[in-house]
């Protein structure tokens, strides 16, 4: 976070509050202000349970995110105990849009989703499988990279609509899911890139 911090500079704010809600909260602040040399972004904490905040998120688990009026853009980012280092580009694609004054990614890198609508004899077992994605969709084409969990096989799809958005929990048997609708789709063989099957209507 204090790289993040120091990369964005002023842009934005990264906050690492110690939610303890008792004396000690001040101590924990500290000693983790040290031992994550927290130069460039803002520690603190709540030392009494009055004061505690309405959400709050241990970072290994995900982070939140709101734009520079304060409104809630994610209230739990992808947790890097699931997805590993495409939790940080959950973050990054969120923070890179809000910077830049767009909105926010309908569908981001380390978010679960679920693949729906695909009719064809190879995708059609693919419909209902979760899957991660991989990356933000791809400029010229929306297309969507993801990863499917139960197969391991990696896709190329073109999202028609996203009905709902979630991200992994720790203790979650089946995560939460971001569904993708598709209309008819077929596949279209290999990906030219990046060694996975392109499925699009």
């Amino acid at each position: 976070m204090n790289e993040w911090a120091q990369a964005y500079g002023d842009k934005c704010t990264f906050l690492c509050i110690c939610v303890v809600g008792n004396p000690q909260a001040i101590q924990l602040a500290g000693a983790m202000g040290d031992e994550m040399k927290l130069a460039h972004c803002v520690n603190g904490y709540v030392d009494n349970g009055r004061s505690m905040p309405k959400r709050g998120q241990l970072g290994c688990n995900g982070f939140i995110v709101f734009d520079k009026e304060g409104a809630l853009v994610a209230d739990k980012t992808s947790a890097y105990l699931q997805v590993r280092d495409l939790a940080f580009a959950h973050v990054r694609a969120l923070v890179d849009a809000l910077v830049a004054g767009q909105p926010p990614p309908k569908v981001c890198p380390g978010e679960i989703v679920t693949v729906t609508g695909l009719t064809s004899s190879s995708g059609a077992p693919l419909t209902g499988q979760k899957a991660t994605c991989l990356a933000l969709p791809d400029g010229p084409t929306g297309r969507v990279t993801v990863h499917v969990l139960k197969t391991g096989k990696r896709l190329k799809v073109s999202p028609k609509s996203i009905v709902e958005m979630g991200v992994a929990e720790e203790s979650d048997d089946a995560p939460e899911a971001v569904a993708i609708s598709r209309d008819e789709a077929e596949e279209d063989g290999e990906a030219a890139r990046g060694g996975c099957d392109d499925v699009g209507s």
